[in-house]
């Protein structure tokens, strides 16, 4: 008989060897290590690989016995272990990003980098000369006529009583522009109070690229098997880690949180996709590795607006809140379809779930929503821009990406901003309070489609 995985969650009141007895097997408390998902090697039907802390267990076996399981009174729940997908726009499910207008550093068109380069320097220069078609020259520098009893004087200097520089207003630093989505919602507007600094935000993706000028990180995992490392070898978790917090500097772009701790926790392989039990065991990972903000821009579509959390997600979500990380996600990419309700995990009431906006403030067609009968704590909470969004990407390089995954670390950064500012506030606080300092979008109050509105940073900090 073919075998699966699946993840058995247990009841509250099961504990670690109560679990085991429960499974029939020797269970294996999981670390960091998830070799055990390989599914292309032999796997002993009796070993488990157990995820402690939330009470979450990933075995291998047949259906016949994940049905007793279903019965066993002992046991949540059981579900496959189901493929999960980086949330871009496209698709729809599997949504891979739209990419567009890629820059990297070893791509850039020399003329086009000389031409940017002339426009930038253009702002410094305080004189121009014209060139006829036959010979550029310059003219001579302008020599003020001696005037008795009054010293000549030197470029750059005018006499008074004896020969003084020109005093010359200060340059100001030269920054890189503010991108759209964050003057939108008003994050650049209160980095002189906070910028995220020494929060730790978990971006749980691709990884992120660990070269990027414009992005640190301070360190992190993988969960894909067979891949030590949690560089991004996507590009999808390098992008949103740029959107939450690049740093403030002459390069690229800015984040929400550009002083933000990043770590970056890879449960998505190469393709954009994982299973659910990589992403739980990188979950994990954060509760054990105390992350304040966990940013979870993936997901899986549901064809039925009444399907049910899938609980090993929920009691992951809960574990992180309970150690003080606030858990955001996106909302999903299936908004053109008939099927436009939130997906999994956006869905679960521990994920603060986030709607994709455009410039004009309208809600993206692709971003999912409702259905309305949903709680509010399962469906739309929140809005953030998510159309065309310029960002990081691997190789040092830059270009836009659209899709719920862009909105969702808008309002991770955000997040890692109140954190800051609010150290001792909990995660549900946390989450509240960016809720009810959001600007009304939509149809008047909470709506299914933009909850309770567009992410507003400064009245979330200074008002």
């Amino acid at each position: 008989m073919a075998h699966k995985h699946f993840i058995v969650t247990m009841e509250e009141d099961i504990d670690h060897d109560q679990a085991a007895n429960v499974l029939a097997a020797k269970t294996a408390v999981m670390k960091d290590a998830v070799t055990v998902f390989e599914l292309d090697q032999e796997t002993d039907e009796a070993d488990v690989l157990g995820i402690q802390e939330s009470g979450i267990y990933i075995k291998a076996m047949g259906e016949d016995e994940a049905e007793t399981l279903r019965h066993d009174e002992r046991v949540a729940e059981v579900t496959e272990d189901i493929e999960v997908y980086a949330l871009g726009e496209g698709r729809g499910q599997a949504a891979d990003v739209a990419l567009e207008d890629v820059e990297s550093g070893d791509s850039v068109d020399p003329y086009i980098e000389g031409y940017n380069q002339a426009l930038a320097d253009m702002s410094d220069c305080c004189e121009t000369y014209q060139a006829d078609a036959s010979a550029r020259f310059r003219p001579p520098p302008f020599r003020p006529r001696p005037i008795p009893g009054r010293p000549v004087c030197p470029p750059g200097t005018r006499p008074v009583l004896e020969c003084k520089p020109i005093p010359r207003p200060p340059v100001p630093e030269r920054r890189q522009p503010i991108p759209w989505g964050i003057a939108m919602v008003k994050a650049d507007q209160v980095w002189h109070r906070v910028t995220g600094r020494g929060v730790k935000v978990a971006v749980i993706d691709t990884g992120i690229d660990e070269d990027h000028p414009d992005l640190t990180v301070s360190g992190g995992a993988s969960f894909v098997p067979g891949v030590s490392s949690w560089d991004d070898d996507q590009g999808h978790g390098t992008h949103c880690a740029g959107i939450a917090g690049a740093r403030n500097n002459p390069l690229g772009v800015v984040g929400v949180a550009p002083e933000c701790e990043f770590h970056a926790v890879k449960v998505l392989a190469g393709n954009g996709s994982g299973q659910l039990s990589w992403i739980l065991a990188g979950m994990g990972w954060c509760v054990r590795n105390n992350m304040d903000v966990a940013s979870m821009s993936l997901g899986s579509d549901v064809t039925d607006p009444n399907v049910g959390c899938i609980t090993a997600y929920q009691r992951a979500a809960r574990n992180l809140e309970r150690s003080g990380c606030v858990v955001v996600a996106a909302a999903g990419n299936a908004g053109r379809g008939n099927n436009h309700w939130v997906g999994q995990p956006a869905r679960c009431p521990g994920f603060l779930a986030v709607a994709a906006v455009d410039r004009n403030r309208r809600k993206a067609n692709f971003s999912s929503w409702g259905p309305p009968d949903l709680s509010r704590l399962s469906g739309v909470e929140i809005a953030a821009p998510g159309v065309s969004i310029r960002s990081t990407l691997p190789g040092g390089g830059y270009g836009q990406k659209s899709g719920t995954s862009m909105a969702c670390p808008h309002v991770s950064g955000a997040a890692a901003l109140l954190k800051q500012l609010r150290p001792t506030w909990t995660p549900a606080r946390i989450r509240n309070h960016l809720k009810a300092t959001a600007s009304d979008l939509g149809a008047p109050g909470f709506d299914p489609e933009l909850g309770a509105g567009l992410l507003d940073c400064r009245r979330a900090v200074l008002g």
